[in-house]
């Protein structure tokens, strides 16, 4: 019986589409990988469990955007990015058809729903330092019927590779599974194309549309505050609502990262020749994201900040009181 119809590695290969890395870039694909998984596991649970511990972090309606950022990357690099790691050490894909398409699907869903919910906080800031008479609207329930309209979007989107509009399949180095930027279907291709207009350049349009009308108010109140008469007002700290440094960086990191792997798909449709560094080197480049969002949200957050320390403050707190109960029991 023949297995390979069960490979989509063997099938790449055969019919052309995959083009062997050297074991080289394999071996450095795979570390790569695990130095990324590891970081962004470690930055996404901290995120993920200081803002989930306390009730009134979680009930903040940015906060819970911020929640579903880092349980959707979560996902990514606890199911997702296990296959192309492990792929990358054997120098092939070594998973069916089956865990290509999951991997495809998931990865997709979940980095889809990153970005959305990135342009959902830009809206919110926005709304928040240009439209504080609106600043009102944004609930905790209101931000919940939100979420549940980005995901159900995101799923619409992300399914219908499942259902017959393009497919998940190898990527050209032959180690991961995404959507196929290489198919000669004009069908598939109109996909393709709403894909990375909805997902790529609208949401790009939007947040750069919100963070200048933030930054554009900001100066504005610092003005305002630079020639203020009053010498404790002029050294009042920004509110909260005028420090979005660290959602401009989530924005330009957004901007960096996608950019090439945007560019790559695009160019794809029209080249199924592309050299095999200008496929791979954007999908990693691409893979940054889930690791870098919940490190720029620590270093430029200083409520943040501390809750983490209070947190671990709890746990040392916890450890030590333990460790005493146990040697009174031991004296005892």
């Amino acid at each position: 019986m023949d297995n390979t119809s069960n490979d989509p590695w063997q099938m790449g290969l055969d019919s052309g589409r995959v083009k062997l890395l050297s074991p080289a870039g394999y071996l450095f694909t795979g570390i790569y990988l695990t130095v990324l998984g590891i970081l962004a596991v470690a930055g996404n649970g901290l995120v993920f469990i200081v803002l989930t511990r306390k009730r009134v972090l979680r009930r903040k309606p940015h906060n819970m955007l911020l929640i579903n950022m880092a349980a959707a990357d979560l996902v990514i690099t606890v199911f997702g990015y296990p296959f192309t790691t492990l792929s990358s050490y054997m120098n092939k894909y070594v998973f069916g058809w089956f865990y290509c398409i999951l991997q495809g699907f998931l990865t997709s869903l979940c980095a889809i729903g990153t970005m959305n919910t990135l342009v959902v906080i830009s809206v919110y800031r926005y709304i928040a330092v240009s439209k504080p008479q609106w600043k009102h609207l944004l609930t905790f329930e209101l931000t919940c019927k939100v979420l549940l309209f980005v995901w159900v979007f995101t799923l619409f989107w992300t399914v219908a590779p499942l259902l017959g509009w393009n497919s998940y399949t190898i990527e050209p180095f032959g180690t991961s599974c995404s959507i196929d930027w290489t198919t000669d279907d004009p069908f598939d291709i109109i996909y393709i194309y709403c894909f990375v207009g909805l997902f790529y350049v609208s949401n790009i349009l939007v947040m750069s549309f919100c963070y200048y009308h933030i930054v554009k108010k900001s100066k504005l109140l610092g003005m305002m505050k630079s020639t203020s008469f009053n010498g404790d007002d002029a050294k009042t700290p920004p509110s909260d609502d005028c420090r979005s440094e660290g959602y401009r960086i989530l924005v330009l990191v957004y901007f960096v990262v996608w950019s090439p792997y945007a560019w790559a798909s695009i160019l794809s449709v029209y080249d199924h020749n592309l050299p095999i560094w200008a496929t791979t080197l954007p999908t990693m480049f691409a893979k940054l994201a889930s690791m870098l969002n919940p490190f720029v949200y620590i270093a430029t957050n200083s409520s943040f900040k501390d809750a983490a320390r209070d947190f671990f403050c709890d746990k040392r707190n916890r450890v030590h009181s333990l460790a005493h109960d146990r040697d009174n029991k031991t004296n005892g």
